[in-house]
């Protein structure tokens, strides 16, 4: 969050400032609880600068100390949500040293994080933990071309993390893999900004952070940096607006970010600002000391859609305060340290746990004067939290939460997993279900139903279509899994203005005009999926005889309509334009398998019966639509006329009138006296 040199001013600051205090007032207890005083000379942990929590699958949190453990080079430590605290590693200088940042859970179960110096060439190191505390080593800072003193918590992504590295000489921004492949993204210019801070991954893809100093005017900097590690500035800080921008951001809404600066606005003691990813900048608030703080570090965004975060000093007690953003842009102080219960959280951090409780460390204060754990309930539901936010069907996805049980019942967007593995009481890994909807998580337990705070998106996929290619108006079926909530079909980048969604692993869609030769993609919430092959869009068949297409139920047949409505059978091959004929029974086998439904269509005009009833509907029919409706549907091959219509077709040209029944379009009635086919079916070339 800040460079080096401010880290450990501020911790100086805070020893000296500890004898100026004024009588403590008692802690809001129905809101604030201290949870457990840090105590070096039990063996505690001490000296926490940015020392954020993580809450791991066994529902302790885990974090790291600067100081403390058997050599006095820190510490990584766990600790219960109701305070019972244990070290789980001490660094010994060669494994790292002077751990800063606190610690990120990865999908693997494992903890990680960084340490500012130690490690094999005393640069620092990234590290992985278990949490029984076996400690490996991803990456040793070397300062050639990787960086040096790494700070700050690592921000995941996928199988990837990201983080930062202070030191002066070379500021840069890495990428490192869970198995310690690490890849230099960008190394900061002064324009850039210097003594960097705090990533953020944000809803975009984009990297967005802050920087201390450098810019335009030498107050730091807020900019987005691509995956590939090209960064833009968005804002130049000019000490009015902001100074000591390190803290860096949360995405309070997507593509609106809410951050801090530690110093500067109105009176000195930093803002809280607003900031979007094209560079739109506002002041949100500027602190105060002597009312609601001085210098804030890093937001944490809450499940009510708030933004929370640490102020180190200021307020009535001079020990810093909690403080709430709401995505309105409202500021309020929420808890004020009294030092009896903790006092200047430089740790920086809050964490929400779970139970919806902010968790957090003051690094002074407390029955030792040597910090503090501690909880602050705003009322927040308990939830779950999904280590995974998006994911094919028949994905693993890892849940944390409490009160877990066999009897658990999970469910993406409503739809229950079929297969889910139980550990402990806090976490759970579920199969995505077949026909999983994106949309919210939920686990039933014997207690309650608990909501994820994120929403899981179903990742559609697209295995294949028929037919390879057709002219404009082709039906084409595509096949694939998560295709229930399908917003958008395209052929080559157009979008289809007819689909329908037959099932979740299947789609119709009609070729667009305007389409071309190109992949199909389909769009749900989830994501998008495109077909590994091309479709082909081939030139538009003339299939009858007034130089239409007519309505297509695939290349080979189509429907010509009759002149006025009507058409004698003799005189149905002459509807199709050269080189289609009147389709037969046998070619309809041929082409939708099968029986022909049984209709005098075939023979001849008179009594044109149609045996079968509602059963034998069309197996081509485009829709489920009423053909005599208005702007027609399935079957329907002769022109609409509202106004002699009669007929109720049950999917086929079947009407409740046995004489007046005919395949292949609607039929025109006069007084129920006679009916004639509306026109035919043209087959070919």
């Amino acid at each position: 969050m800040n460079h080096v040199a401010s880290k450990f001013a501020n911790l100086i600051w805070i020893v000296l400032v500890l004898g100026a205090f004024v009588t403590p007032r008692l802690a809001r207890s129905q809101n604030y609880t201290d949870l457990h005083d840090f105590n070096p000379g039990a063996g505690d942990p001490h000296t926490f600068s940015e020392s954020k929590l993580a809450q791991g699958r066994d529902g302790n949190f885990y974090s790291e100390s600067n100081g403390g453990g058997t050599s006095g080079n820190g510490t990584v430590f766990k600790v219960s949500p109701s305070g019972t605290l244990a070290i789980i590693h001490s660094f010994n200088g060669a494994d790292g040293s002077n751990a800063i940042g606190g610690m990120t859970l990865g999908t693997d179960g494992n903890l990680y994080g960084d340490t500012w110096s130690g490690g094999s060439f005393g640069n620092g190191i990234t590290f992985k933990i278990t949490p029984a505390g076996t400690e490996t080593a991803l990456h040793n800072f070397a300062n050639s071309g990787d960086g040096a003193n790494p700070a700050n918590v690592l921000v995941p992504s996928s199988a990837l993390f990201y983080g930062t590295t202070n030191n002066a000489s070379a500021e840069t921004v890495y990428q490192v893999t869970s198995g310690g492949v690490l890849k230099t993204l960008h190394t900061f210019s002064n324009a850039d900004g210097q003594a960097g801070g705090q990533l953020l991954l944000g809803s975009d893809g984009n990297i967005y952070g802050g920087m201390n100093q450098g810019g335009t005017f030498g107050f730091g900097t807020a900019f987005k940096m691509t995956p590939k590690g090209v960064l833009t500035v968005l804002h130049n800080f000019n000490n009015t607006d902001g100074n000591l921008a390190a803290p860096g951001m949360v995405e309070i809404t997507p593509s609106k970010f809410y951050g801090t600066t530690e110093l500067g606005g109105t009176s000195g003691d930093g803002v809280v600002y607003s900031l979007t990813p094209s560079g739109t900048f506002s002041v949100l608030h500027s602190f105060s000391s002597s009312t609601d703080g001085h210098q804030a570090l890093t937001l944490t965004l809450a499940t009510d859609g708030n933004a929370y975060g640490l102020a180190v000093s200021g307020g009535s007690a001079n020990c810093g305060t909690i403080f709430r953003v709401t995505a309105a842009g409202v500021f309020s102080v929420v808890y004020t340290f009294d030092n009896t219960h903790g006092c200047n959280p430089s740790g920086g951090y809050l964490t929400q746990g779970t139970d919806g409780k902010l968790y957090g460390i003051a690094n002074a204060g407390g029955g030792s004067g040597n910090g503090v754990f501690f909880s602050l309930d705003v009322g927040l539901s308990p939830f779950v939290n999904l280590m995974t936010t998006s994911g094919k069907e028949l994905s693993k996805v890892e849940i944390l939460g409490q009160g877990f049980s066999k009897s658990s019942v999970v469910k993406f967007g409503g739809v229950a997993a079929t297969k889910i593995t139980v550990t402990g009481t806090t976490y759970i890994l579920a199969t995505v279900p077949a026909g999983a909807l994106t949309g919210l998580v939920t686990v039933t337990t014997s207690a309650a139903t608990l909501t994820s705070a994120q929403t899981f998106k179903v990742l559609p996929t697209i295995s294949g279509f028929t037919p390879a290619n057709g002219p404009v108006g082709t039906p084409v079926t595509i096949t694939g899994t998560a295709l229930t909530q399908t917003t958008k079909v395209t052929f080559g980048g157009v979008a289809a203005t007819t689909f329908t969604v037959n099932s979740d692993t299947q789609v119709t869609a009609t070729v667009p005009i305007g389409a071309i030769t190109g992949k199909i993609a389909v769009t749900t919430p989830g994501g998008t999926a495109t077909s590994s092959t091309v479709f082909t869009v081939t030139a538009t068949v003339t299939a009858c005889a007034d130089g239409t297409s007519g309505q297509m139920f695939d290349t080979y047949m189509h429907g010509c309509a009759g002149p006025g409505g009507q058409v004698s059978f003799s005189s149905r091959a002459a509807l199709c334009s050269t080189g289609l004929h009147a389709c037969s029974a046998a070619e309809w086998v041929n082409h939708y398998g099968g029986t022909a439904p049984v209709s005098t269509y075939w023979t001849g005009d008179n009594s044109l019966g149609f045996v079968g009833g509602t059963s034998n509907s069309c197996s081509v029919s485009a829709s489920a639509a009423n053909p005599c409706a208005s702007g027609g549907g399935a079957m329907l091959v002769c022109p609409n006329d509202p106004g002699q219509n009669w007929c109720q077709l049950y999917g086929c040209g079947l009407d409740d009138n046995t004489k007046q029944e005919f395949f292949g379009g609607c039929s025109i009635h006069y007084s129920k006296q006679f009916s004639a086919a509306g026109g035919t079916l043209c087959c070919g070339p």
